[in-house]
């Protein structure tokens, strides 16, 4: 559970771009970009085992090695011989986002990614119960967790009850998807999506 819930603190960091979205978003996304090119350039070596001493930057060989600290601590069994994905999903689902919806649609989606993704872990793995169908370990605590968490979001940034209940509804089905950290980029996606869409048809 501890490193579950480290693993999502960490995405927490996403909330970083929040501040640039309305004045720069250029800044946003640069921020991003470099952070997941930061990552994989870690991630490459160590699963080819280079020694980061040998790297030619001394600063960059150390910022590399505290990645891959971090990285090897909160990975998961099934991620130790290959790339730990999460960081770049949650990076990919941040930019697409931003990409796809106006600035307060897609601070919405991000806020709900960040919280109600770990949300769903914290319920899910305390209150447990039924699991849900077709989602391997998921709880339906964790996604009822998840839509409560979306839904109070959305009704604090817009004040839209109807967009605040479907768009949780839309962002918690997303987070319930089982496919590796795919939930990272369909759970800002379909909030954004259905708050648009919602907002739109009920004014």
């Amino acid at each position: 559970m501890s490193r579950e819930l480290l693993r999502k603190l960490l995405h927490m960091t996403v909330l970083a771009v929040l501040p640039l979205l309305d004045h720069a978003v250029w800044a946003a996304f640069l921020l991003l970009c470099i952070g997941g090119v930061v990552y994989m350039i870690s991630e490459q070596i160590r699963l080819e085992r280079i020694n980061e001493h040998k790297l030619p930057v001394r600063w960059f060989a150390w910022g590399i090695r505290r990645i891959q600290l971090v990285t090897v601590r909160l990975s998961r069994n099934y991620e130790s011989d290959d790339i730990v994905w999460a960081p770049v999903t949650l990076a990919v689902g941040a930019l697409l986002t931003m990409m796809l919806f106006p600035p307060a649609v897609a601070a919405v989606g991000i806020l709900c990614l960040a919280f109600g993704d770990t949300a769903a872990l914290i319920a899910g793995r305390t209150l447990e119960g039924p699991l849900l169908p077709l989602s391997g370990e998921k709880h339906l605590s964790g996604m009822i967790a998840c839509w409560a968490v979306c839904s109070l979001i959305v009704w604090l940034k817009t004040g839209n009850i109807a967009a605040a209940v479907l768009a949780g509804a839309a962002g918690s089905c997303a987070e319930a998807v089982q496919m590796q950290n795919i939930d990272n980029i369909l759970l800002p996606l379909s909030t954004a999506y259905v708050l648009e869409l919602t907002v739109y048809f009920t004014g």
